[in-house]
């Protein structure tokens, strides 16, 4: 007995702003024929794929960000070429989009941990790690292609890197479904576009409409093939437009303390970290943020747990977590150095727009969250679970 197959593609960053039968007039069709809804924003960072994948909410896990001050376990001749071919990359790259690129083939080639594409200082990186299993010891943590293979089902994940590569990543990923009965398919190409030139911009606009009418062509191929097929469409967030930017490194650069003496700092484009190791530290560095507090604020345990997201570990994570609220962006920061992005995701208490969820073959018995996607899938492709 054959039983059906899952095909699931997530757009990332596709606004619920974009679902439009201007914009996107195939998605916007088989929203009003298919299950649809929004799903709300989570203020998270790798943990949003992380929940995907697991079906395990932040608050168990403890994922939540993607770095965390965690020394690198690295013997000193490896640290001192990894830090100084770092530095040389860091100096000759044109742009921040070259220097990622050139970044994450020097931590291949080191074989360190990469995270999502950034450019910690290279003083730096050897403070901070990436987290990408459970912060929470005690939780067990199958992913959704562990429990797949315990069933003895055949899965497939496609990503293309680069935003031309995307047609041929979708025919590829459709016929995958041949022998798979999972594919997930990520298109990455509305994420890097809106962050750089903004999700209203007229390269977003295009984007949109290119992938929409492929879309269209490859979901009539897919369900003409495999009628029984659960086909998801769907982002794991939106995009925000910046209209305000703060340069938060020259205000640390204006007190009274040194880098990783008295304090760490990491940097992200909507919030920053620290980690204290003397009290005065503490004190300066939340007086300087108490000017800047029309542009954001600093986080309680009171609010992650408002937010949904339980107590965050802040030995990992940061005492003092500033974030600032949506259209501000610091500048520069830990990803963006050169050029300020036009568009961002990833603010507390959000509310300029959702991720979506489109679905056939879809009921929608339960309410749709980031931490039942995996449930939904897993009933649909293995009768048995």
């Amino acid at each position: 007995m054959s039983y059906p197959k899952a095909f699931v593609i997530v757009l990332d960053a596709f606004s619920s702003r974009y679902l439009s039968p201007r914009l996107s007039p195939c998605l916007y069709n088989l929203s009003q024929q298919w299950f649809y809804t929004t799903i709300k924003p989570v203020f998270a960072y790798g943990g949003i794929g992380f929940t995907l994948r697991t079906g395990l909410p932040i608050s168990l896990t403890g994922v939540w960000g993607d770095h965390v001050l965690k020394k690198r376990n690295m013997k000193l001749v490896k640290s001192i070429l990894f830090k100084n071919s770092l530095k040389i990359i860091d100096a000759f790259s044109i742009d921040d989009y070259e220097n990622k690129a050139l970044r994450y083939a020097l931590f291949k080639f080191f074989r360190e941990k990469y995270g999502t594409p950034h450019l910690i200082p290279a003083d730096l990186i050897e403070y901070f790690s990436v987290i990408d299993t459970p912060a929470n010891k005690n939780v067990e943590c199958n992913d959704i292609f562990a429990t797949l293979k315990k069933l003895n089902k055949n899965n497939a994940w496609v990503e293309p890197k680069l935003n031309f590569l995307e047609e041929k990543a979708l025919k590829n990923a459709a016929s995958k479904l041949q022998f798979s009965d999972l594919v997930i398919l990520k298109l990455n190409s509305l994420d890097r576009l809106g962050h750089r030139f903004g999700p209203l911009s007229k390269e977003v606009e295009a984007r949109l409409k290119y992938l929409d009418h492929l879309l269209c062509v490859y979901v009539k191929k897919v369900l003409n093939k495999y009628p029984n097929l659960l086909l998801i469409i769907m982002s794991d967030h939106g995009m925000c437009p910046v209209l305000n930017t703060i340069n938060i490194e020259q205000k640390l650069k204006q007190l009274p303390l040194q880098m990783t003496k008295e304090y760490f700092a990491y940097i992200g484009t909507t919030l920053i970290h620290f980690w204290f190791l003397k009290e005065e530290a503490k004190r300066h560095v939340e007086n300087m943020l108490q000017k800047i507090s029309k542009y954001g604020k600093i986080l309680e345990d009171k609010d992650f747990l408002s937010m949904g997201l339980g107590r965050i570990d802040r030995r990992l994570y940061g005492e003092t977590i500033f974030a600032l609220y949506e259209h501000n962006i610091f500048h520069p920061d830990f990803y963006y150095k050169r050029r300020p992005p036009r568009g961002m995701h990833g603010y507390p208490y959000y509310t300029w727009d959702s991720a979506v969820f489109i679905a056939n073959n879809y009921d929608g018995k339960f309410k749709v969250n980031f931490e039942n996607i995996q449930q939904i899938i897993l009933r649909h492709i293995a009768q048995d679970y």
